[in-house]
């Protein structure tokens, strides 16, 4: 079984830090599967928060799979 997200935006406004985000998975027969709740939080957020937890440095790195996980290119495929 594959789950595939599906990604919809009705906003095109910047999201509010804490607002929820709901990620609704389906199957390779478009059948809803499951619904997750998530938070969107900014960079921004993500970066005060761990200056104010005394991190020295903190820094983005790209989003990418380890190249030794089974499956990869469904991963790959996944996060583009």
């Amino acid at each position: 079984m594959s789950l595939m997200p599906k990604t919809r935006s009705t906003n095109a406004r910047p999201i509010p830090d804490g607002t929820e985000v709901f990620v609704t998975f389906y199957d390779k027969q478009d059948e809803e599967l499951c619904t997750v709740t998530n938070y969107h939080l900014s960079p921004t957020a993500y970066e005060k928060s761990f200056k104010e937890a005394g991190f020295a440095e903190f820094k983005w790195v790209p989003f990418q799979c380890d190249p030794e996980t089974v499956n990869k290119e469904f991963y790959d495929d996944l996060i583009k």
